[in-house]
């Protein structure tokens, strides 16, 4: 844990609770004492003020007298102060002030400035992850929740951390590491590998961006749009029809897919990166045409009153069918068969080219 950098950590639990160390051995604490924070280690000297007053001077295998209330600060005089709040550990070394309020029920924690105290190895055949979260230009986010989930052993509880920057001791391997502030979208997952012995750093960007996608075919401009789909992590996050396609997206890395039909879809190459508060605005080549087909003969005929079940199949399978006259697909560039279904019977079987850009109109003969 830096102490460099100014930090908050939000402990839940009653006024009047009281605190023991337990590096070495203590008076026992009051029946009103709360679980979930204790000091774990003092090797040095630490004075707790209160209302500007020294109340005392702890030292290591004192107690920790309860707190009715308000703010006191543990000043780190010399040595360091290491404490644990709901699973998380602080270190404040000299020359750091170690705030704590207690209000409705609610402790604030906070370590300010003070040189910084080398953080502990890890533990024997763990690794470390050590994640950054920041918010934009603002810099670090205040407050955010960072989330790590082990891929190698999907039984394994996610944990979570409210520092920033927050450190995580982990057994080696792979995991996914996200991110939110306060009620904000959860950032998309890093994926980061740990190994023992060493600390792997990552940096999440929080903040929304704005991706603004345009389709074009051959130079010109794809209307009407097929949908354009939005990916992260391989599964769909935003959805439009329309071109140009406007979305508002937490930052992260994304991949497009344009979904032609049920059955044709073109993964845009390349991923695209959202940053908090830019814009990111390509136009992406689709090959693909739009493509009429007009049925004649058969007592099919434009205005007939008649429309014809116009297949388009492309090696054997049903790449799109339409009940209209003209009938209008949108079809990547390629080679296809076209025909009308009549009672199960596929008639006027004939092939059709398609090539990327303008709209083509073909026509459709039958007996």
């Amino acid at each position: 844990m830096k102490s460099l950098s100014m930090f908050a950590v939000a402990v839940f639990f009653s006024a009047g609770a009281a605190f023991a160390q337990t590096d070495t051995p203590a008076p026992a604490a009051p029946s009103s004492a709360v679980t979930g924070f204790r000091i774990t280690r003092i090797t040095g000297t630490v004075n707790i003020i209160k209302d500007g007053k020294v109340l005392v001077t702890l030292n290591p295998g004192d107690a920790v007298p309860a707190i009715e209330g308000g703010w006191i600060t543990f000043a780190v005089v010399e040595g360091t102060l290491e404490l644990e709040a709901a699973g998380k550990t602080i270190t404040a070394a000299t020359g750091s002030n170690f705030t704590v309020g207690s209000v409705d029920g609610r402790m604030d924690i906070s370590v300010a400035a003070g040189t910084p105290a080398a953080a502990a190895p890890p533990e024997p055949g763990q690794g470390r992850l050590s994640v950054t979260v920041r918010e934009g230009d603002a810099g670090l986010a205040v407050n955010p929740t960072v989330t790590v989930c082990a891929l190698d052993r999907p039984d394994a509880a996610p944990l979570s951390l409210s520092d920033n920057p927050c450190l995580f001791s982990l057994v080696p391997g792979r995991y996914r590491a996200s991110a939110h502030v306060g009620q904000g979208a959860e950032t998309p997952p890093t994926v980061v590998e740990v190994v023992a012995g060493q600390t792997v750093e990552v940096v999440l960007n929080t903040g929304t961006g704005t991706l603004v996608l345009t389709l074009a075919a051959g130079g010109q401009p794809v209307f009407p749009a097929p949908q354009i789909q939005i990916l992260s992590g391989g599964q769909m996050v935003a959805a439009l029809n329309e071109s140009p396609a406007r979305f508002q997206l937490p930052a992260g890395s994304y991949r497009a897919r344009i979904q032609l039909s049920a059955a044709q879809a073109f993964e845009v190459p390349g991923d695209l990166v959202v940053t908090p508060g830019g814009t990111l605005a390509p136009t992406v080549e689709v090959p693909c045409a739009h493509v009429s087909v007009t049925v004649n003969g058969g007592g099919h005929a434009p205005g007939s009153g008649r429309f014809p079940y116009v297949e388009i199949t492309q090696a054997g399978r049903m790449v799109a069918a339409l009940s209209d006259n003209p009938a209008r697909f949108l079809l990547l560039a390629g080679q296809y068969e076209m025909a009308v279904v009549e009672n199960g019977q596929r008639i006027g079987v004939q092939p059709l080219a398609v090539s990327a850009g303008p709209a083509q109109a073909v026509t459709l003969s039958l007996p």
